[in-house]
């Protein structure tokens, strides 16, 4: 009988784990810790809030040409098409500058200057914002050393509650599902194929994304949030009816509008504001 490791990979299931590990590690583990970390430490205060957007607006362009690509190509070929980017992110990784925050935290004041110049550009004077960020850094090191359990101080636990329950929410509201079986659900829900949905939703994702960026700063957190969270709502609802209408033999055309509807706005709603706010809103 096959079993799934040798079904899916022949006698390479130990390199296929291998690299599932150390995908997930890099995408789950270390880039969504350090990247809006890095992302609040280098860029302006005015600014910050949305480049930190526009990381997931790229997080967003990326998982979209993805999905298009899947449509025509096998999934051996779309891992080794994504060896390419990873490259180009490991190169450039090499020259870009270290966090002037963290140079200014261990003691290193004329490589904070270096850094902060390379990042603001050769004519830019940069001796105020060096000075802010040595003097911020001062006063940090005068506070008394934190510890893990002050974060459950009664000062705090507001804070930890928004911003952690912000991440698990995300998490934990159907992104995944959504994301990782939409071709299954398209076809379970009577589709012929799964391409035809995949390439809907990756239309509306992109959009949807840079709208939120734009409106990131005008419009505010909370109210991106609250209709995000709204429409992602809504989406799961219209999903679940979906199925609902097949298994109790409703209209056929019933089953595939109502599952397409869903995930459209879902994924659009996801993507205006739950997918990329939650980062923001812990690094501020």
């Amino acid at each position: 009988m096959w079993n799934r490791p040798s079904f899916i990979c022949g006698d390479y299931s130990k390199q296929f784990y291998l690299g599932t590990f150390s995908n997930k590690f890099g995408l789950k583990v270390v880039l969504p810790e350090q990247v809006p970390v890095y992302i609040s430490e280098i860029t302006p205060k005015n600014l910050r809030g949305r480049f930190a957007a526009v990381n997931q607006l790229m997080i967003c362009c990326g998982a979209s040409l993805a999905y298009a690509l899947g449509t025509c190509i096998t999934w051996r070929t779309l891992a080794i098409v994504g060896v390419t980017p990873c490259l180009l992110q490991l190169v450039g990784l090499l020259v870009i500058p270290e966090s002037p925050r963290w140079l200014a935290k261990i003691g290193h004041s004329g490589a904070l200057e270096e850094a902060l110049q390379k990042l603001r550009g050769k004519e830019t004077d940069i001796s105020e914002e060096a000075a802010d960020i040595k003097d911020f850094t001062e006063k940090l090191q005068h506070l008394p050393q934190s510890k893990m359990l002050d974060l459950f101080q009664k000062d705090y636990i507001h804070a930890v509650t928004v911003g952690v329950g912000l991440m698990v929410l995300q998490q934990f509201g159907g992104v995944n599902a959504i994301c990782f079986y939409a071709s299954e659900i398209f076809v379970s829900a009577g589709f012929s194929s799964g391409n035809t949905g995949m390439l809907a939703m990756v239309a509306v994702q992109i959009p949807m994304t840079a709208l939120g960026v734009l409106l990131l700063d005008k419009a505010g957190r909370r109210p991106l949030l609250m209709v995000s969270a709204a429409g992602t709502c809504l989406g799961c609802l219209l999903v679940g009816l979906s199925f609902l209408s097949k298994e109790h033999h409703w209209a056929k055309d019933l089953n595939v509008a109502l599952a397409l509807t869903g995930i459209l706005i879902f994924s659009g709603s996801f993507s205006l504001g739950m997918g990329g706010i939650p980062w923001v809103i812990m690094s501020e």
